[in-house]
């Protein structure tokens, strides 16, 4: 008993020290598994922790096995002990697949081990199930898929060779060794057996279980902090509008300042490039805001009565400047059955024209090509209730692989051509998410090197309106081109107009062409060359009846408008259809000519003396702001009081007597919206006049009109403010 006691406290000693210096390994392993995958470092700390276990189990079973006179057992269990203490060795230095690897390899071949050596009455192989579990615990299936299988299929291979080759309990035919027998009867230990692999699978399934749990908090977590910071985010940037653009407008605002000083030539380009340069990053500006307010859900469709035909005349009009610095031609139809008035949302529905028209006109430029291009500009009914928008270009086109990123943020197409193109890769996003949220659809089609056409297709509501164009239905029209040129395109083009009988190619010479001359005729010109415009005049107005010449010009230096009693010049790429039934009207005298038209920003005498009694409270805190609406109003003839919050604002409005106010939404001490509701407040108690509100705001949610309506206020501004739509605003509420 006595050698016993030391054996027993000698060997407690050491297995003490052996499963503190394990407990230390594991400790110090764990600072090694920051930078790995989640998935992986749960993989890697449960193994340690097991082979951890494992080591103490096995040091402990050799003690009991030592003090019950067990040689073999505590033989085996010091050495799975001993194995185990170099995994955590391997843990310890980094090592942690080969550290996992040499766990289960051991694993599998001590159960196999346990086969051959065994008692052939020993349930021994039921230890194979925890070990193949053992698989999916320690190896991560997302990072380490091949040895995952591996390690599953090494213990069924060894479970079914022994089973087999008749390999359990056949350690004495094979090395000449006597199988193991235990001083336990086989029933106790088959007992031990079972329970041992039932815990086990217990214990592993409910591992798998809390992983699964811990994964699932942790997905739910994560989405949950993913919404906030996208919300987070997006209410951020979509709220930056008012910082950014409240600079913007003194730029802006001090642009159109400028171009009213009269500046000479070289003045004008220099004030012409800051003007693009302000409104490029004005545009950018906006994609950047309108992505984040759709991401935040602060996108909101507001639909108005609007007159279709100026919204999309004036699409293409705005991309004119740039297809012509691209080599690009706009060719602009539409349709006869497209109703004049619809319920839309204006705003929106040029923005999609425009993002969709300008990538048109950027992929189609002369300097990608090498060529001149023609960008077709298509409007029509598709459906009595649906509109269809159809952007045909003849650009570099895209591959179908690119075509499928079309719609992805920041993608531009080949970084090559991205580089000489530009942009922020947000406008066809932006467009896509605004058609579908308007109900349409947007469709592609592209060839690569051969051109693009986006087609989209939006439900309307038609709405009654009047008919501003003057009535030129009874008037003959006849339109000429030369022979082999533009006739094509242009026969499909006339085809959607109401009011172009016939289009005829003709020679110089007009040879072979029935000149009519029993009946009053306008004649559309349309030539490149302007001696065949000039010789066709000189015939027409020998032989036709009374003729009249509407001149299609793209030559952008020459002088627009009424040139003479008979002939009218209008510009082409693109053609307005509203720009020819103007030319028509003039000459056919449904429409009194002006033959010198009133420059901008240039007032009648009458225009100065009425605007000059009026009074104008403007009230802005932001003192750059303050100079450029005063430049605007003074330019405009409007005199104007200032004050610098709605406080102040409030008490110049009780001591004075003013016929509108333009109110800044955002201000110190009283901000506009409050200085509203006290105004409406006093009128209505004191039974005052009401005195119209201008809102002026930089903030460019889409819900800050109503909050401006809700207040009280009559109308609404959005920063940066140009003149024209400060302009309109004020004669609507001034009537001069």
């Amino acid at each position: 008993m006595v050698n016993l006691g030391n054996l027993w406290q000698n060997d407690s000693v050491n297995c003490f020290s052996f499963v503190i210096a394990s407990l230390e390994i594991h400790m110090s392993a764990e600072q090694n598994l920051e930078n790995l995958d989640l998935d992986l470092q749960r993989r890697i700390r449960i193994s340690h922790l097991a082979v951890l276990v494992i080591v103490c189990l096995a040091s402990a079973w050799t003690i009991i096995f030592l003090m019950l006179g067990e040689a073999m057992g505590a033989y085996i269990s010091g050495s799975v002990a001993l194995v185990y203490f170099g995994c955590l060795m391997l843990f310890q230095t980094g090592l942690q697949r080969l550290a996992r690897s040499v766990w289960l390899f051991s694993a599998s071949l001590s159960t196999f081990a346990g086969l051959v050596f065994g008692h052939p009455g020993v349930d021994v192989d039921l230890l194979f199930l925890p070990v193949m579990a053992l698989s999916f615990l320690a190896i991560s299936w997302k990072k380490e898929r091949t040895l995952l299988i591996f390690f599953l299929f090494l213990p069924l291979l060894l479970w079914f060779s022994a089973i087999r080759y008749d390999l359990v309990g056949s350690s004495q035919a094979l090395f000449g060794i006597p199988v193991f027998y235990s001083s336990l009867s086989t029933e106790t230990v088959n007992f031990l057996l079972r329970s041992t692999v039932l815990i086990l699978l217990v214990a592993e399934l409910f591992y798998f279980t809390q992983l699964a749990s811990s994964a699932e908090t942790e997905l739910h977590t994560a989405r949950i902090k993913a919404e906030a910071a996208a919300k987070a985010k997006g209410d951020f940037l979509a709220n930056m509008s008012h910082e950014i653009r409240t600079p913007m407008n003194g730029m802006i605002g001090m642009i159109e300042v400028l171009e009213a000083m009269k500046p000479n030539e070289e003045q004008k380009r220099a004030v012409g490039t800051i003007r693009n340069s302000a409104f490029s990053l004005l545009r950018i500006i906006d994609d950047i805001l309108d992505a984040s307010k759709i991401d935040a859900g602060k996108m909101v469709i507001e639909s108005s009565r609007t007159e279709l035909r100026p919204v999309i005349e004036g699409v293409a009009v705005t991309m004119q400047t740039m297809a012509d610095n691209m080599g690009v031609r706009i060719v602009l139809g539409v349709d006869r059955k497209v109703p004049n008035w619809i319920l839309a949302d204006s705003g929106r529905l040029r923005q999609i024209m425009l993002n969709i028209l300008s990538n048109a006109i950027k992929y189609s430029s002369q300097d990608l090509t090498g060529r001149p291009n023609t960008v077709y500009f298509l409007v029509e009914m598709d459906k009595e209730d649906v509109i269809k928008l159809e952007f045909e270009d003849q650009g570099i086109g895209m591959s179908q692989e690119l075509m499928e990123k079309t719609f992805e943020p920041f993608v531009q197409g080949e970084s090559a051509t991205t580089k000489r193109v530009g942009g922020t890769g947000l406008g066809l996003v932006i467009t896509q998410k605004l058609v579908h949220q308007m109900g349409g659809q947007i469709i592609t089609q592209s060839t690569k090197g051969k051109g693009t056409t986006v087609t989209i297709l939006l439900p309307i509501k038609v709405f009654d309106g009047p008919n501003l164009a003057p009535d030129i239905s009874q008037t003959k029209i006849e339109m000429l081109t030369e022979v082999g040129k533009f006739s094509k395109r242009l026969s499909n083009f006339v085809d959607h107009l109401n009011y172009i009988e016939k289009i005829r190619s003709v020679r110089p010479d007009l040879e072979g062409y029935a000149i009519p001359d029993e009946q009053e005729t306008v004649f559309v010109l349309f030539s490149e060359n302007q001696k065949t415009v000039t010789s066709w005049m000189s015939i027409l107005r020998k032989q036709a009846k009374n003729p009249k010449f509407v001149v299609v010009s793209s030559n952008r230096s020459e002088q627009l408008g009424l040139l003479h009693e008979d002939v009218y010049k209008i510009q082409s790429f693109p053609m307005l259809q509203s720009e020819l039934v103007k030319a028509i009207a003039f000459l056919t005298k449904k429409q009194k000519p002006t033959l010198i038209e009133k420059q901008p920003n240039e007032l009648t005498d009458a225009q100065k003396e009425s605007r000059a009694k009026k009074s104008i409270l403007l009230v802005e805190d932001n003192e750059i702001n303050q100079i450029v609406f005063l430049k605007q109003l003074e330019i405009l003839g409007y005199p104007a009081v200032i004050a610098k919050n709605g406080l102040k604002g409030l008490d110049l409005w009780k001591t004075g007597n003013y016929d509108v106010i333009l109110l800044d939404c955002h201000m110190p001490v009283m901000d506009g919206f409050e200085m509203a509701k006290e105004i409406r407040k006093q009128e209505e108690g004191g039974n005052l006049p009401r005195v119209p509100i201008v809102a002026i705001t930089a903030n460019a949610l889409t819900g800050d009109a109503d909050k401006c309506y809700a207040c009280g206020m009559d109308d609404y501004l959005a920063k940066p403010v140009e003149i024209k739509f400060l302009e309109a605003k004020l004669m609507r509420h001034l009537k001069c």
